[in-house]
């Protein structure tokens, strides 16, 4: 038996890109000199049934089958768990922000042990305590059962303060296959971060892995790596996927400039909080090669905002969108609605706000309907009133969300018409859940702002 097998839950909802987190864990381990694998099974292309990780298994022969859970898929990771055969020596681990928010869940299910937060050097030490027979209680940050079925927690591990200490994808580059990612003749946008965690205190975001203490690669790092992906396939564009890109403005700014001054020049978006970018920020990003900007803006109400802890009002939003737009990138506005107790009149303030935003902004990300992740502020204080409680344990709800992101035939959405009928049966399969219950005059408004996002984005992708 030899080394790790990372793999992804199967879902309708499928992957573009290969998954950033398990290509860390991946690097790490084989720093540690571990040998380790990859098995997407939820990507765009690639195989996604269980006789896929059998065959995987049964050629690997791994010491630990890894999953990194989410919610809204957590369940059909249980199913494919319980539909596994008894195999001898295999530990079936599970991490992620599902697995971090409910490990005793997790282990109810069929996990035999949980890594709790970060997991790159938890992973490791882990391996390495099954080889030599040790302790489990010797590995922080591990959650698990003894033989007498208690369960077990070690000690929590603390966050590493120095981001450039682990290794990076560009270290286990020949695990990833594009093939499962994008079409022929297409090429893959590499997976890249600079930064972990937010200093946001949004009462539905999920952060339980990464916590609200914003730590970052240096910019000197982040260079090496982005001319890494430039050799190894002529990388020339590039998605940061940072939460909150801009949260260090002083590393941000020295990013920029070093990536304006890159022998060949490459083109990236990122993500960002309204109120971490100004004009002089903007302007030195359009000059180092941005494009565009993911704003996490919310709502257009104020009263919105603030009982859900964004700290920001509707003027901010507007005013960080017309900054970027000046600046001459794009715009992409992530609106939420279904919060608990909203009303009409502000849902229509989101519709206002969308209207007023329109004719400056690339585009309103699909989704968006608010679901409430466990951990969250949200779903400790209202999932019982709401009856929500482990909504994700639910098949019919589950099934429900996941809605198919590819044709019968196996083709992804590719013209306007069927990008925004997607779009429309995602929104449409998520009211259809109920995980949040809505009175029919705001479940109509809900709809209502929904409609107006799709007209929003038709007309933009046409050219309107």
């Amino acid at each position: 038996m030899s080394g790790v097998l990372l793999a992804t839950v199967p879902s309708e909802v499928r992957n573009f890109n290969p998954n950033l987190g398990q290509l860390y864990l991946a690097a790490s381990l084989r720093s540690a000199g571990i040998d380790v694998r990859l098995l997407d099974l939820a990507s765009l292309y690639g195989p996604s049934d269980v006789d896929a990780l059998v065959a995987a298994i049964d050629e690997q022969k791994p010491e630990i089958l890894g999953f990194t859970l989410y919610t809204e898929t957590v369940l059909y990771g249980y199913d494919l768990i319980g539909s596994l055969e008894e195999r001898t020596g295999l530990c079936v681990v599970a991490g992620g922000p599902h697995a971090t928010a409910e490990p005793v869940e997790v282990l109810e299910h069929g996990f035999d042990v949980v890594v709790v937060g970060e997991g790159e050097e938890t992973l490791v030490d882990l391996v390495r305590a099954i080889r030599s027979g040790g302790n489990l209680s010797e590995v922080a940050g591990l959650a698990w059962a003894d033989d007498a079925g208690a369960l077990q927690i070690s000690p929590p591990r603390a966050l590493p303060k120095d981001l450039d200490v682990l290794p990076g994808p560009l270290d286990v580059i020949d695990l990833i296959e594009p093939e499962r990612y994008v079409a022929p003749g297409m090429a893959l946008l590499p997976p890249v971060i600079t930064s972990r965690g937010c200093p946001g205190r949004c009462t539905f975001c999920s952060n339980d892995v990464s916590g609200n203490r914003y730590r970052f690669h240096s910019a000197v790092r982040v260079i090496e790596e982005v001319r890494g992906w430039q050799e190894h396939g002529g990388a020339a564009s590039l998605f940061f996927q940072d939460t909150a890109f801009t949260a260090h403005r002083k590393r941000t700014l020295e990013l920029c400039r070093q990536l304006e001054n890159l022998s060949s020049a490459i083109s990236w978006v990122c993500k960002s909080r309204c109120d971490q970018i100004d004009r002089e920020l903007a302007m030195a990003m359009a000059a180092a090669g941005c494009t565009a900007v993911f704003f996490g803006a919310e709502s257009g109400s104020d009263a919105v905002l603030a009982r859900v802890g964004k700290g920001l009002t509707a003027g901010d939003i507007e005013k960080s969108v017309k900054v970027v737009h000046a600046a001459g990138m794009g715009a992409y506005v992530h609106l939420m609605v279904g919060f608990p107790d909203e009303t009409v009149a502000e849902l229509e303030a989101t519709g206002a706000l969308m209207d007023r935003l329109a004719p400056i902004v690339k585009g309103f990300p699909t989704g968006g309907i608010l679901l409430p992740y466990p951990g969250t502020a949200i779903y400790g204080s209202q999932h019982e009133a709401l009856g929500c409680s482990r909504w994700w344990l639910d098949r019919s709800r589950i099934d429900c969300i996941n809605v198919p992101m590819r044709s019968p035939g196996g083709a992804a959405p590719s013209s306007i018409d069927d990008i925004i009928a997607l779009h429309a049966a995602i929104e449409n399969a998520f009211l259809a859940a109920e995980v949040v219950p809505y009175n029919p005059e705001v479940r109509a408004a809900i709809e209502r702002c929904l409609s107006l996002r799709r007209e929003h984005n038709r007309r933009i992708m046409g050219g309107g």
